[in-house]
């Protein structure tokens, strides 16, 4: 689906090409974005391709007439960086979070025998405790 074909499913809507707009918003975002007038509502909307495939309905939002520039092209390419970049950040912390939470209860001993008892519904002797109560009991017998 493109944005040609989201036209014909809501004919209030023009596709505007101010100062070639729509067609760089529709080559940096693969076809998505583009830049359209509401006759019904007499506005200028930024409407979404993908949008449209999901809920039948593209409309992003309205515009004034002032923010038909490269600037509305620009601005969006550096958000559009932003995001990007916490959102891989926040991914890269979550997953650090997760393998430093991995790591210490792999190394937590007792979080490792309680899963170990849990799973065979018995109670795991702690080895060393019993070397340590074994070496006890010899050392009393001599």
């Amino acid at each position: 689906m493109n944005y040609k074909q989201v036209l014909r499913y809501q004919p209030e809507l023009r596709f505007i090409n101010t100062n070639n707009l729509s067609n760089r918003m529709l080559k940096l975002t693969r076809g998505d974005l583009f830049v359209a007038y509401n006759v019904i509502k007499a506005a200028y909307e930024v409407h979404s391709v993908e949008n449209f495939k999901i809920n039948c309905m593209s409309y992003n939002v309205s515009l004034e007439k002032e923010m038909l520039n490269g600037f509305l092209y620009n601005d969006y390419k550096a958000n559009n960086l932003r995001m990007f970049v916490k959102e891989v950040e926040d991914r890269r912390a979550k997953t650090n979070y997760r393998l430093e939470q991995a790591e210490e209860n792999r190394l937590n001993e007792n979080s490792s025998l309680k899963i170990i008892e849990r799973t065979l519904g018995t109670k795991v002797w702690n080895l060393e405790l019993y070397m340590k109560e074994l070496l006890k009991q010899q050392d009393s017998i001599l």
